[in-house]
């Protein structure tokens, strides 16, 4: 009887576990809102000409956050960040926001490269939806150095 008795329990036991072991890899693959975007700064790369490297990653943390993280690698010569301009245009060269100040406040620059930048944008503000096929510029006082598209990733 004992034997009877300690087998329910272990088959209980391991449907339970197993139970478990679903509902939390279920909980860990639904993702809160949307999809991440990013942008990739390749020397040379999709813009003829381009010398900053380096990736940016917009990051979906709610309905209405997002988390923006990136890095340049190269292509930034002087020092000073006030020389440097970074935003966001669509395919007509319209700026569709201008990232200039959040990066200069965040940013130091250890020639060739920056440090590592985050954010994170409340309100809806900078959704990967919405900036998605954007084009993100740098440039060095009126000089473009940089340019990347921003995909799905």
């Amino acid at each position: 009887m004992a034997t009877g008795k300690l087998s329910l329990f272990i088959i209980l036991f391991l449907i339970c576990v197993v139970f478990i072991e679903l509902a939390q890899s279920i909980a860990l693959n639904k993702r809160q809102s949307g999809s991440v975007a990013y942008a990739d700064f390749i020397s040379g790369g999709e813009k003829r000409g381009a010398a900053v490297t380096g990736r940016f990653v917009w990051t979906p943390i709610s309905k209405s956050d997002t988390q923006v993280d990136g890095q340049f690698n190269s292509g930034f010569e002087n020092s000073n960040i006030k020389d440097y301009s970074f935003f966001l245009e669509d395919k007509h060269g319209k700026i569709v926001y201008d990232l200039t100040e959040n990066i200069s406040k965040k940013v130091n620059i250890i020639v060739p490269g920056t440090s590592p930048y985050n954010e994170c944008f409340a309100d809806s503000f900078m959704k990967p939806d919405d900036i998605v096929g954007l084009n993100f510029i740098v440039k060095c006082q009126s000089e473009k150095i940089g340019e990347a598209l921003i995909k799905y990733s």
